[in-house]
């Protein structure tokens, strides 16, 4: 599974590498120093992402809420692998209400801002 959605897992990389760059350089040096550790090797070695953690969320729609984990310095990376045509990403916080088709793309600090699908 996993090397089926190494070119996505790249992708979403270089997408982060433009939209935070310290974040990007942070994962990376991270991993590859899981790479280096040999207790590691056999777990890290054919991650295909500097994201350490991979979610799958199965719904069509997301009660407001902010996510429990993770720092809120860094993004988390939204993807939408769905098949609805109307659905919309809201962020409470900035009174945002966007187009959120099969495709797209969102990256947020999901700790810090309230958002629903």
């Amino acid at each position: 599974w996993l090397r089926k959605i190494t070119s996505v897992q790249q992708l979403l990389t270089d997408i982060l590498q433009v939209v935070h760059p310290s974040l990007h350089d942070i994962c990376s040096q991270t991993l590859s120093t899981m790479q280096s550790n040999p207790n590691l090797q056999d777990s890290t070695t054919g991650w295909p992402t500097v994201f350490e953690v991979m979610e799958l969320i199965v719904n069509h729609a997301m009660p407001w809420h902010r996510d429990s984990g993770g720092c809120p310095e860094a993004y988390d990376c939204l993807l939408n692998l769905g098949n609805c045509q109307e659905a919309r990403f809201d962020i409470a916080d900035c009174g945002a209400s966007l187009s959120y088709m099969p495709g797209s793309v969102i990256y947020l600090t999901g700790r810090v801002l309230m958002h629903s699908i």
